[in-house]
């Protein structure tokens, strides 16, 4: 989780607050799987991942959606 939580410090302190605020959160929850989801999903640009977690993109890779999907439900993303 420490590597997770290097990524999600990102540029934009819009996404620093949600993705740091979910890792904290549900990070120990998340499988391997997921984990490893995330690191690579974290390897988009900040424009990229703000742009799927807003809807204003589709997402390039079927298995970034659920963990978005996690990431929205937590977050109020809509809002932003």
């Amino acid at each position: 989780l420490a590597k997770l939580q290097l990524l999600c410090r990102r540029g934009m302190l819009e996404l620093d607050l949600l993705l740091e605020q979910f890792l904290l959160t549900y990070g120990p929850q998340l499988s391997d799987a997921e984990q490893e989801t995330l690191s690579a999903l974290l390897s988009a640009s900040d424009q990229e991942l703000l742009a799927w977690l807003l809807y204003q993109e589709a997402v390039p890779e079927a298995k970034f959606i659920p963990l978005l999907a996690k990431i929205r439900e937590y977050t109020p993303c809509n809002s932003l």
